[in-house]
């Protein structure tokens, strides 16, 4: 295996995203990322090769497997070929520890009844929010990667929803008043 190469295991459940109907994700995956996917559905291996011209982008494609395999579908997960989309994974089991019941109950409050307060979180950050097993995902771009991993965070605190999202508002105002005084000079 050349360095360039690398396996990685995913959940045998999250494999089907990675294919897509009729294997249409992953010849997505290769085509746009010009990596060759060789997947093993028994194990949840997934081995990529690379071409010559596709071994900078390595990183990223480990990335997209990595946010298929926290729950995100195959077209959400290819935003990450785009440069300005990065993914942050945040693992339910390091904020409060193995109690299975707390991490359901954080997850509860992250995704909201009917799932309002993520797709609430997710149109006023223009992020991807993915709540899996025991990881709580974000894709977004990198200046707004903070406001929505704070947003989390008060949320995992207790805060109230409401709070949470005057927060965002507030800070999103300001980046985009600090951003027009920036082009201005």
């Amino acid at each position: 295996m050349s360095r360039s190469n690398f396996y990685l295991t995913m959940p045998k459940e999250r494999i089907g995203a990675l294919i897509g109907k009729d294997g249409n994700m992953k010849k997505l995956l290769e085509d746009q990322a010009k990596v060759a996917l060789k997947i093993n559905s028994e194990t949840g291996e997934v081995y990529v090769e690379a071409t010559n011209e596709s071994t900078a982008i390595l990183p990223v494609v480990k990335n997209v497997l990595r946010a298929i395999s926290c729950g995100f579908s195959g077209p959400s997960a290819l935003q990450l070929l785009d440069e300005d989309k990065h993914l942050e994974i945040m693992d339910l089991k390091e904020i409060v520890g193995k109690s299975y019941k707390e991490m359901e109950r954080i997850k509860g409050r992250v995704i909201g009844r009917d799932g309002k307060v993520r797709k609430n979180i997710e149109n006023y950050t223009n992020s991807r929010i993915s709540v899996y097993d025991t990881t709580i995902a974000i894709i977004c771009k990198a200046e707004d990667m903070w406001i929505v991993k704070r947003a989390i965070d008060m949320i995992i605190e207790g805060l109230t929803h409401n709070s949470v999202y005057r927060f965002i508002e507030s800070n999103k105002r300001k980046a985009k008043e600090d951003l027009s005084l920036w082009e201005r000079k």
